[in-house]
């Protein structure tokens, strides 16, 4: 244990100091997403039982209040900006949905990006790390009267690429997770959440039609608590 201590950890030297609580953070931000990214979390089912007991015009109220409850899921945010205007169809109803969706993954994307920002750091730290390394021990075996042999000038080269294995070891795993994420969060975006809204909204009878030329509505119009 002490030996595979000093070789992958210790032999770092003094920018594993670095390299040690980035790793712990890229772990966190990976936890987070998976959790965060959940699709029963985004898009709750309990979204569906709320529309479906708000057939009745006059249990609109209730529906709002209901949605404001679960401001913790994008879908709910939507449905709830959206409510407005229910009853409006075509090209202008799918602009909207499509515009407010994208509002509310935004954050999502700034959220989780906190990944690129590890990934595209590890791997410098490592990289300097390992020239520090390698400075230092050509340093030692070049100074005059130096008695090191090439054995040990290998070693010391072996222990400065230690900070390299450990940038690239955080980095790989962070570029998966963000691809992942990303990649999750855009069929949110584009796909899963636009369609969930268009089948809920159908299922509710029309309000009164917001005023033509109307822009989309915006975050306050649904009092959204964050």
């Amino acid at each position: 244990m002490e030996s595979y201590l000093h070789r992958f950890v210790l032999a770092g030297g003094v920018m594993m100091v670095f390299l040690l609580p980035c790793s712990v953070v890229a772990v966190a931000l990976i936890f987070h997403g998976l959790i965060d990214l959940r699709r029963e979390r985004v898009m709750p089912s309990r979204v569906d039982s709320d529309f479906r007991d708000a057939g009745d015009p006059s249990a609109r109220d209730g529906l709002r209040e209901k949605l404001r409850n679960r401001s913790e899921s994008p879908l709910a945010r939507v449905c709830l900006r959206l409510l407005p205007w229910v009853g409006m169809h075509g090209e202008t109803w799918d602009l909207t949905v499509q515009q407010v969706t994208s509002e509310e993954i935004a954050p999502l994307y700034q959220r989780h990006g906190y990944l690129a920002v590890v990934y595209g750091v590890a791997p410098l730290m490592g990289l300097l790390g390992t020239i520090l390394g390698m400075i230092s021990t050509f340093y030692e075996f070049s100074a005059p009267g130096s008695a090191q042999s090439v054995a040990e000038l290998s070693k010391g080269i072996n222990e400065a690429l230690v900070t390299t294995m450990w940038g690239l070891m955080i980095a790989v795993p962070a570029y998966l997770f963000l691809s992942l994420f990303r990649q999750k969060l855009y069929r949110y975006e584009n796909d899963l959440i636009p369609a969930r809204v268009r089948e809920l909204f159908a299922t509710l009878p029309p309000a009164t039609q917001p005023p033509k030329g109307q822009s989309a509505p915006d975050k306050s119009s649904g009092d959204v608590r964050r």
